[in-house]
């Protein structure tokens, strides 16, 4: 090398030389005396960025990350210098003579759907789009509006937003009765604050692409923001055009006459004359041609001292209604709602059988109290008599039980359907610990049914059934239960309960889609039957007797029976079972095989004609 240093110095080849006070100190060692005497920023900012799950460095001196982005091969992309993406905060800059960085601000709104909401279908976002000449960067800023129920505040932070690949949105774009695009959103820019407007003018003056000939327009409302105005003007008292007859405090009227206020004792003389003297008055509300109206009872009381009114409402026995009775709080009654003019309700509009009109209920009275008539009448006013208030139908419930399903037992669902709703145990009313038993045949045309016997029991302590089939040899059929007894009475196929009295010698028992024919029965049972006379009327021997002589009344005043029953008995001189319905059937009477029975067990299997014939004239004789 030609280059030649010295202490203290360094000597370039045309012969000049740099000493250490004129050399940059980036490039002099850190040695004593080279040092720099102020520290400078080494800081760097973070370069490494992640873009498609890669990560890689970013520098500015390399290039844009959206060149890196939208190419297909970085590694053979020579990047030049250009702009990040997003403005990392570059330091301010200064206007000339050092002035502030100028702040332009737009006023702007944008309109976003509400769904699933009967009160609105959209909502007016009121927003302030703030953008700074320093850097061209663009924040917008929408003000905090109490109780919207959305969040408000900073909307977009700083940054430059981009327009395209490789623009960003500048000045030119906000202009005044246009929109703007924003990551999607739609901004219609209504105004500006002055200061905006005059830094506009003048540089419209400079640059063409300046727009200022848009026109200015307020902010459109929409109905949140109308309902939300009038609510709090009621509620706040603001609107002044709204009446909240809001009364003063006594003591603050007290207050303001000690303080030397003057008070107005007009309308007071009523407190001397007529202290504690209320009318009363009994008035009704027909209310039933609207959908679920009825009438209603109300008491209204008129209070002579300050002409005010309270209406009660009367409340009747298992009305189901809340337990508020005070419709109107004692106050001034209007006339007419609609009429300001037509004044309050005074006690000479108060007739009996005249309507009042409370708010928009059209009261009528019918009846007042001793002391109210009294005062009318002292009034020279006297009152008609009372009325009697229009009776309401009462309506007729009726309850009808659904039919069985067959779940579980009749009781137990029947509990589900009467009474109260948590479920108890049904309560059985028990009867008599006996038994009936009776033989039965079914009464069927089909051959393989005819022969078949039954042995039917009924069970007196619960009103139960069971039928049994005796076991025959080779007849072809099983034996045994053919029904079983259950829990519940029976019901006949026609859906009505079997009882005791439906059991007799000649009945027909439907149930269980068969017909059984009784038969026979046991002596106990028959004995029983006998007993219970007032139950089983076919067993009372004075009642067939009776039922039998008053349809052969006529033979036996005329003495044609002995002729009657000599030819229907054996031998002329007794009348057997069979004897005795060919007599009955002479005289066409209705009979029934347990009819038979009785007398026949009364009177004997072969029964004498005298006798019978004497029973038929006087039955109690035996």
């Amino acid at each position: 090398m030609d280059d030649t240093s010295s202490i203290g110095g360094l000597t370039m080849d045309d012969g000049s030389m740099f000493t250490s006070a004129t050399l940059p100190h980036d490039i002099l060692p850190q040695l004593p005396g080279y040092r720099a005497n102020h520290q400078t920023q080494n800081r760097k900012k973070c370069a490494l960025k992640y873009a498609e799950e890669m990560a890689y460095v970013e520098d500015e001196k390399l290039g844009s990350t959206r060149q890196l982005l939208e190419s297909s091969s970085a590694t053979s992309l020579v990047l030049g210098a250009g702009k990040p993406l997003y403005s990392m905060g570059s330091p301010k800059k200064q206007g000339k003579n050092g002035a502030r960085p100028v702040v332009l601000s737009f006023k702007a709104y944008f309109k976003e759907a509400v769904h699933e909401s009967p009160l609105e279908n959209h909502r007016i976002r009121k927003v302030e789009i703030f953008y700074y000449m320093e850097d061209n960067s663009i924040q917008i800023v929408e003000r905090k509006q109490e109780n919207s129920g959305v969040p408000q505040g900073n909307f977009m932070g700083r940054h430059q937003v981009p327009k395209d690949a490789d623009t960003f949105f500048g000045l030119a774009d906000l202009v005044i009765g246009s929109t703007i695009s924003l990551y999607g959103r739609t901004y219609h820019i209504i105004d500006a604050n002055p200061s905006t407007l005059s830094y506009l003018d003048k540089l419209a003056e400079d640059d063409a692409t300046i727009n200022t000939s848009g026109d200015r327009t307020e902010f459109p409302t929409d109905k949140f923001e109308v309902d939300r105005a009038a609510k709090m003007s009621r509620e706040t008292g603001k609107d002044p055009s709204v009446k909240h007859n809001i009364r003063k405090n006594p003591n603050t009227i007290f207050a303001e006459a000690a303080l030397g206020n003057t008070v107005d004792n007009k309308g007071r003389e009523g407190f001397l004359k007529y202290d504690r003297k209320v009318l009363r008055f009994t008035c009704f509300w027909d209310d039933r041609e609207s959908l679920y109206g009825d009438m209603q009872q109300f008491k209204l009381h008129y209070f002579l001292t300050d002409d005010t009114v309270e209406c009660l409402q009367v409340y009747g026995q298992n009305c189901g209604r809340d337990p508020y009775p005070l419709l109107v709080k004692r106050r001034k009654m209007p006339k007419d709602l609609k009429d300001e003019g037509s004044g309050d309700l005074h006690w000479s509009d108060i007739q009996i059988g005249g309507p009042i009109q409370v708010y928009a209920r059209t009261l009528i009275v019918y009846s007042v109290d001793d002391s109210t008539r009294s005062f009318y009448e002292e009034q020279g006013v006297p009152l008609a008599p009372s009325l009697t208030p229009p009776a309401e139908k009462q309506p007729v419930f009726e309850r009808n039980t659904p039919p069985y399903t067959g779940f579980g037992t009749e009781a137990d669902s029947l509990t589900s359907c009467v009474g109260s709703l948590v479920q108890t145990a049904p309560k059985k009313v028990l009867g008599e610990d006996r038994t009936l038993r009776y033989m039965g045949r079914l009464d069927s045309d089909v051959a393989e049914d005819i022969g078949r016997e039954f042995v039917l029991q009924y069970f007196l302590v619960d009103s139960t059934l069971a039928i049994r089939e005796p076991f025959r040899r080779n007849s072809g059929i099983v034996g045994g239960n053919f029904f079983r007894r259950g829990q519940d009475p029976v019901r006949t196929n026609g859906g009505v309960y079997l009882e005791a009295k439906d059991f007799y010698i000649g009945s027909k028992i439907a149930v269980a889609g068969f017909v059984f024919v009784i038969t026979d029965s046991d002596d106990a049972t028959l004995k029983y039957m006998e007993r219970k006379e007032s139950v089983f009327p076919y067993s009372s021997y004075a009642l067939v007797m009776n039922s039998w002589g008053s349809t052969m009344q006529g033979a036996l005043d005329d003495d044609s029976i002995y002729k009657a029953c000599a030819e229907a008995g054996e031998d002329g001189g007794y009348l057997t079972m069979d004897g005795l319905k060919s007599l009955l059937t002479m005289y066409n009477c209705t009979f029934v095989d347990q009819e038979l029975i009785t007398v026949v067990r009364k009177l004997g299997t072969q029964i004498e004609i005298d006798t019978f014939v004497a029973q038929l004239k006087s039955p109690d004789m035996i």
